[in-house]
């Protein structure tokens, strides 16, 4: 795999997971209740999303520094410069924001796109689990290893 890339021991046993120490948007630490050090999530691939999916009220704290977001229709703009950064394990991978954008534009005939991002009670799991589809995966090369006695997760960004 290009580039410099993580492995991650999956710990759980139905879902490939790993922990994702920082997230950023424009280099900005996106935090939480005034956690200087930003929130930290453990992350799900999800090969089957094509989403970010959050619980409730935890992407709000992602989309708010994306700018341009318009709140009521949930929509980004389509072209967005935006860099959304995810920090593992000291490493960081990149993603543009307009990755995010789908391909429904609200209002019609405006640069404004519906972000594929989904706040949904995820059954079983607590705050802090997110679920990158292929919104986000698309941005990276991700190995699944489930040969070994431990499953293992390898990603490596994309160029």
């Amino acid at each position: 795999m290009p580039g410099t890339d993580v492995t991650f021991e999956s710990p759980g046993q139905n879902f490939w997971q790993f922990p994702v120490n920082r997230i950023r948007v424009n280099d900005h630490i996106i935090s939480h209740g005034g956690r200087p050090q930003g929130i930290s999530v453990t992350a799900i691939i999800d090969t089957g999303s094509a989403a970010l999916v959050t619980p409730p009220f935890e992407s709000g704290w992602l989309m708010a520094q994306i700018p341009g977001l318009n709140v009521p229709n949930w929509t980004i703009p389509c072209d967005s410069n935006a860099v959304i950064s995810f920090e593992m394990n000291g490493k960081i991978f990149r993603m543009r924001a307009a990755d995010l954008a789908g391909p429904v534009r609200k209002p019609p005939n405006t640069n404004n796109c519906v972000a594929q991002v989904n706040e949904v009670p995820i059954c079983g799991m607590g705050p802090g689990t997110w679920i990158f589809g292929s919104v986000i995966l698309k941005n990276w090369h991700v190995v699944l290893d489930g040969s070994g006695p431990t499953n293992m997760v390898r990603i490596a960004q994309a160029s």
